[in-house]
């Protein structure tokens, strides 16, 4: 689902203008990104978390020259969802 989907769904359950419905959309992805910037976790109750997770440096192999190459630490964003939805989604195969 694309953004201007998920708006238009929201403004008419909402009852709500559409410049409204983009205003609060980009305020709450705003929140969002500066809360994982901030390595918080983020709980949308009923959906899941947000949260982020690191990589160790390590070391890796280049078998085209033959010299091992350090791979810095790294950070990025994962999701788990609520058990009820992975729940409901196992229970319609």
């Amino acid at each position: 689902m694309r953004k201007s989907e998920i708006r238009k769904l929201v403004s008419e359950r909402a009852g709500l203008d559409l410049l409204l419905v983009d205003r609060v959309y980009n305020a709450f992805l705003s929140c969002i990104r500066e809360a994982l910037l901030e390595d918080e976790v983020v709980l949308l109750t009923g959906i899941g978390r947000l949260y982020i997770e690191k990589k160790p440096e390590r070391q890796v192999h280049d078998n085209l020259h033959g010299q091992v190459i350090v791979v810095p630490e790294r950070r990025y964003v994962k999701f788990r969802s609520v058990g009820s939805i992975t729940d409901e989604l196992n229970s319609q195969v």
